[in-house]
């Protein structure tokens, strides 16, 4: 590396220098050292950001709960330093701070976005030089970050002669995934360019280019009608929607909300205005509007969830659109208003106070909201069954079916396996997280699950002990008397099967934690290979001690109790996707209430009994089939998460269950989909569990980070100075010698003069000169020179 200082002194001509741009310090900072969220935030934090938010690494969300959308408050600096060290390797999101907006031009594929901003900058003028943050190499697509007036709101899209594909990025509505995150789908890293295209380190809030004035005013938002006070009962205008077939009114909205799905720009933004415009019909007793929104409802979740947002996420954002009480509140204050109007309110669902959260499933938390509890529970009199059981028991329905399949799969031959679809054939073995806090009712919970699928001696019920002794819960090894005389039926490896299904238990997951956690202790991958089906045993050097069970020669299942405070011995082992293989149910139940009568029996579930006796393959529906193999190629090509491979297999393991529990052998696509919208509540249970260990984690590490702050601030204001006088020096230093070998100072040639590590500071630097009046700049030639001033510090 070359050091200019040195350079200098010893007479080199500046023009000969070799452009450190090129060099191994070219461009440094964040760029070529950060990994991931821990490395960059900080980085982010000195200059200026304070909404850095982490995400999955390689995905857009989830963000954390409460730092998004219209009002969200802004992490402290303890908050940051705690997602640090939770986050170290996740991409990173900057939610935009007051007075700064982002234009995100997209103009890869056949996507117009280019077209659009050209034909803007043609009618209100060229757009100052800015940064722009994107992952993809076609110089166009990406967001340019602007500052604006505090407190101004702009539209939600740029639309232009009919073209589109630009989006305002703004607080209240979306974040700006940035350096050093990962795209989800094409893997393509996200950098900081300028405007010529250069890759630059992180940029400063203050340092960002004003938008046009013009700009402002040709995208200003139109203001948001008062609600006048007006409040409504949002669940009781919903459930009166008028049903039936659409008439021609909402048909054609309807049609038309479907052709702007697929025709690029902002789906969130024009769907909220379609949804209002349905309820506005329906405010007007139009027909058919129940129908209509459920037809936009699930197309609405199909596009989005095809642009790599979760079918979870997708189905949450559009239940915000429908139930947020602003827009119902401003119907109602507002009858006699036109629809063309709805047009013009393109964040109108935003634009107040943020809906307040369904009840939290298990402890608190957040997530994607499932599809409706009752729906599930009323599809099948199997189902009903279990949750009128739940109920009478004063135990939570979720979390009972939760322990009614973990002990149903015990009842499932270990002959029984699911299809090779990839790789080898499938077990049905399977694990289930039941999550509340303590005393919350996983007991309660587990009896009720006792009496709905009762089990015979056949199947043993045991506490977790070591990753060793799972094998020992099946077989033993035949004594060499027992061998001799053959007094016990002993298998090819010299085994004797004690029982071919056990019912694991484990009351909390810290037991599951501090057994895992031992030296050398081998439970939790053990755990991973007994849910896959595969050999329990260990080899020894000596033979007589080994045990051997064969893949796919037992059934097991397990039961762990969560309090999402102590879930992170589970959670941190999601590297080798041991969260994944869970379900995740809650045994808190918001809506439960208190039994009138004493409890009643509880039947038995009439399980199936004729299995097949010889080795048999469960069918599955093909569209089972078709989203396993389809999920698989995408994530071969590097499209998708590894991990999520696991959440479908148990989906099918979920699937075979409530196919049992409804007395089959055989699963139906219903089953597929009912499975489905379990997946989906263990989603968010799970979510919520990690999203509660975090804030504990937050909470405990505050004190400890703001310390740190504080230090890390003092620190870096130290050093800040220093680098800003060294820079000084070497700008003197070098304008002098180019004034003294008769050549202009000019800015690209003062940048030269500035090693790469440094060269985010020369805006600083030069504007500190002038200021000092040791630099002047002559604004014919637009070159630099040494005032008399700074004679003496250039020398």
């Amino acid at each position: 590396m070359l050091d200019l200082d040195a350079a200098f002194e010893d007479g080199a001509d500046i023009d000969e220098l070799p452009d450190n741009s090129s060099s191994e310090d070219a461009g440094a900072g964040p760029a070529d050292t950060s990994t991931g969220y821990g490395a960059a935030a900080p980085t982010y934090w000195a200059r200026g950001w304070r909404s850095i938010l982490p995400l999955p690494r390689g995905q857009k969300f989830p963000p954390p709960t409460g730092y998004t959308g219209d009002g969200a408050s802004a992490p402290s600096y303890a908050d940051i330093f705690a997602w640090c060290e939770d986050h170290a390797t996740g991409n990173l999101a900057l939610a935009m701070p007051d007075g700064v907006v982002g234009i995100d031009v997209d103009a890869y594929d056949a996507k117009q976005g280019s077209a659009t901003l050209a034909a803007a900058e043609a009618a209100w003028g060229e757009l100052p030089p800015t940064v722009l943050s994107t992952s993809r190499a076609d110089g166009v697509s990406g967001i340019r970050l602007y500052r604006v007036p505090p407190g101004t709101r702009l539209q939600g899209q740029l639309t232009m002669d009919g073209t589109s594909d630009v989006e305002i990025v703004q607080r209240h509505h979306r974040y700006v995934l940035a350096h050093p995150s990962v795209h989800p789908t094409t893997g393509g890293l996200y950098r900081w360019l300028d405007v010529d295209g250069s890759e630059i380190s992180i940029p400063a809030v203050d340092d960002l280019a004003m938008l046009p004035d013009r700009w402002v005013t040709e995208l200003r938002a139109a203001t948001v009608p008062l609600t006048n006070g007006q409040s409504v009962d949002v669940p009781a205008i919903l459930s009166t929607l008028p049903d039936g077939a659409p008439d021609a009114a909402v048909s054609k909205r309807l049609n038309e909300a479907l052709t702007d799905l697929q025709v690029g720009g902002s789906r969130h933004d024009s769907t909220v205005k379609h949804v209002l415009a349905l309820l506005r019909l329906a405010e007007q007793d139009h027909q058919g509007v129940r129908d209509a929104l459920d037809v936009l409802y699930k197309a609405f979740v199909d596009a989005v969830a095809g642009d790599g947002r979760t079918f979870g996420a997708a189905r949450a954002e559009f239940k915000r659109m429908l139930t947020n009480p602003r827009g119902h509140d401003l119907i109602a204050a507002t009858p006699t208003i036109d629809f063309a109007e709805l047009d013009e309110l393109g964040d109108l669902v935003e634009a107040g106070p943020a809906s307040p959260p369904p009840p939290p499933p298990a402890g608190g938390g957040s997530g994607a909201e499932p599809e409706s509890d009752d729906e599930f529970w009323e599809s099948r009199d199997s189902l009903r069954a279990v949750r009128d059981a739940a109920r009478n028991r004063m135990a939570a329905p979720w979390g009972v079916l939760g322990a009614t399949v973990t002990r149903v799969i015990c009842t499932v031959p270990h002959t029984v396996t699911l299809p090779a679809l990839i790789g080898g054939r499938g077990s049905l073995n399977f694990f289930a997280a039941l999550v509340g806090p303590s005393g919350a009712g996983k007991g309660a919970a587990e009896a009720v699950a006792r009496e709905l699928v009762p089990h015979g001696p056949e199947i043993g019920s045991v506490e977790v002990g070591s990753g060793e002794g799972l094998a020992h819960q099946f077989v033993r090894r035949a004594t060499p008397v027992e061998r001799a005389t053959k007094q016990a039926e002993i298998d090819g490896n010299g085994m004797i099967w004690l029982r071919r299904s056990v019912a694991l238990g484990v009351a909390e997951v810290d037991t599951l934690g501090a057994l895992g956690q031992r030296s050398s202790a081998t439970l939790m991958s053990k755990l991973r290979n007994a849910w896959s089906g595969e050999e329990l045993g260990f080899g020894y050097a000596t033979a007589d001690k080994a045990l051997t069970t064969g893949a796919h020669g037992y059934r097991l299942a397990m039961t762990v109790g969560v309090q999402a405070e102590r879930a992170g011995a589970l959670l941190a082992d999601s590297a080798g996707g041991t969260p994944q293989r869970f379900i995740w149910m809650p045994v808190t139940d918001p809506a439960i209430a208190r039994r009138t009568g004493g409890p009643v029996a509880i039947a038995p579930l009439a399980l199936p009994s004729a299995w097949p006796t010889d080795p048999w393959t469960m069918p599955v529906p093909a569209v089972a089939a078709d989203t396993v193999l389809d999920a698989h190629v995408a994530r071969m090509r590097g499209e998708g998460d590894a991990l999520d491979g696991h959440a479908l297999f148990t989906r099918l393991k979920v699937m075979a269950a409530l196919c049992a529990i409804d007395g089959r052998i055989e699963p139906n696509e219903e089953d597929w989909q009912l499975a489905g919208a379990v997946m989906v509540r263990s989603d968010v249970t799970r979510q919520a569990v990690a999203d509660d260990l975090a804030a504990a984690e937050r909470t405990s590490a505050a004190e400890r980070g703001s310390v740190l702050g504080v230090e890390r601030d003092a620190a870096e204001g130290s050093a800040y100075e220093a680098k800003l006088n060294r820079v000084c020096a070497v700008i003197l230093r070098g304008v002098a010698r180019l004034e003294a070998a008769g050549k202009p100072a000019t800015e690209s040639r003062i940048s030269r003069l500035i090693a790469g590590r440094d060269r985010s500071m020369k805006g600083d630097a030069m504007e500190a000169l002038i200021l000092r009046g040791a630099l002047t700049r002559d604004s014919a030639t637009g070159s630099f020179s040494v005032s008399a001033g700074g004679d003496a510090a250039a020398r």
